[in-house]
């Protein structure tokens, strides 16, 4: 899959690296690695989930040093080893299915620790974290604050695989006939099925859906997925559609409601502020 490589930069400071993949070797749903530039301008976050070619260790390092290497989920762990060997002052960030089998020491796990990605002041500014032990596949998702760009693996796909199948040669984003279990067409957020899917795929529903809402609280508006094609924009709006089941839920009470920390420090902050007393025969302030 590798010599299918594509290369883009999404934006200044963010390339992507996409290739085939295919599940179960019948069902193309491409694979992708996502590199970040940390607003120090000399440090860089990989989600390593694709072989580290020549091609694009060359490109990384164009960005700068890798400080940080993801794993973002219990499946996506191949190719941690061989970007560690590449990188060994990395700090090396996953669960506990990276732990058990990525064969590297791990410095930092998602359900384990307090920080995974450590005390440093400017990851920590430039990124936020949630941990969805509900889902399968135990997913970590990224957002990226300074460019409003949430980053993840198999929390949500969005194929077909257009741009991880469109090196010559690469194949075809829609498999075959023969591939109908896993078409495509029907793995994408908007396709009813696929919201039957994901529903089904979160093994603890309750905590997958205070996690949906602690994402979906966030300031994102582009997407970056493991599997398909980048949401450029209306990210939030895709994330709501394909958990529709969760918050209509969610709204119906049968998940409790998340609220903002933000929001929540300020509603105690109004109900703290005195308010004027009113004297009898005269009218009350406004305020």
């Amino acid at each position: 899959m590798a010599q299918y490589l594509v290369i883009r930069e999404v934006v200044p400071g963010i390339r992507t690296y996409s290739c085939p993949f295919s599940r179960l070797g019948i069902g193309p749903m491409g694979g992708r690695s996502t590199a970040v530039r940390l607003s120090d301008n000399k440090n860089v976050l990989v989600l390593a989930s694709t072989p580290l070619t020549d091609a694009t260790r060359a490109s990384v390092d164009e960005l700068g040093a890798v400080k940080y290497i993801i794993g973002p989920d219990a499946e996506h762990h191949l190719f941690i080893k061989e970007w560690k060997a590449a990188y060994p002052d990395a700090r090396v960030c996953g669960v506990q299915r990276t732990v058990d089998v990525s064969g590297v020491p791990v410095d930092g796990v998602w359900g384990r620790d307090a920080n995974p990605l450590g005390d440093d002041s400017v990851v920590n500014a430039d990124f936020a974290s949630e941990f969805v032990p509900g889902h399968v596949n135990k997913e970590v998702v990224l957002l990226h604050r300074p460019s409003r760009t949430l980053i993840q693996a198999d929390l949500m796909l969005n194929l077909p695989a257009h741009e991880q199948y469109s090196a010559p040669g690469a194949g075809s984003a829609l498999g075959s006939f023969m591939n109908f279990l896993f078409s495509p067409k029907k793995l994408n957020y908007q396709n009813s099925w696929y919201h039957g899917m994901v529903w089904r795929f979160a093994t603890d529903k309750k905590q997958f859906a205070h996690s949906i809402q602690v994402i979906d609280s966030w300031d994102f508006d582009r997407m970056i997925p493991c599997h398909g094609d980048v949401i450029e924009t209306g990210a939030k709006a895709a994330l709501r559609t394909c958990f529709k089941k969760f918050f209509d839920a969610i709204d119906a009470g049968k998940f409790d409601k998340y609220t903002p920390p933000a929001a929540t420090a300020t509603s105690t902050a109004e109900a703290a502020v005195p308010q004027p007393a009113h004297v009898p025969g005269t009218q009350p302030l406004e305020v």
